[in-house]
């Protein structure tokens, strides 16, 4: 299976996608809110039960995944519209290039998660979708764009699309 990312698509499809997904469980919470039904209500008693109450993490939320999700559907729409991915994704990246993209990478998105999280759920939320709308930015954009640019001692080679 050949790897492919899907580059036809309008920004506008990636960033309607990140709200319509917002959006819809929004509204879904909201709802069973005003019914009385309390969504965190595995949140309340593994910190009320649990052995060690600072092990239950704010990821664990229910809406957690979702912001993280939302966000990089939306980061992975500006990443490929963005003309550094333009410039990269014709070109071809050799082993030491590749190599020093997994360093940059894994150097620039380690300190996004040392960061820790807001005390409020709110903040929380809008943190994590920005953290998650960030990474695809720098994995598909600008790090193989900064390793390309820094790298080349001549033109790399272009592949046929």
């Amino acid at each position: 299976m050949a790897p492919r990312v899907p580059v036809e698509r309008e920004l506008s499809f990636y960033g309607l996608t990140s709200l319509a997904l917002l959006l819809g469980a929004s509204l879904i919470y909201w709802t069973l809110f005003t019914l009385g039904l309390d969504l965190s209500w595995s949140i309340s008693l593994a910190s009320k039960w649990c052995e060690r109450p600072e092990w239950v993490h704010m990821d664990s939320r229910p809406f957690a995944s979702l912001s993280r999700d939302s966000g990089a559907a939306l980061g992975l729409g500006i990443a490929v519209h963005s003309p550094c991915y333009a410039l990269v994704r014709r070109a071809y990246l050799g082993n030491g290039q590749k190599i020093a993209c997994l360093v940059l990478a894994m150097g620039l998105l380690g300190p996004l998660d040392w960061l820790g999280y807001p005390p409020q759920i709110s903040l929380f939320y809008i943190f994590n979708f920005l953290k998650y709308t960030l990474w695809p930015c720098l994995v598909l954009a600008l790090v193989p764009w900064v390793v390309l640019t820094f790298s080349a001692q001549e033109a790399p080679p272009i592949r046929s699309s």
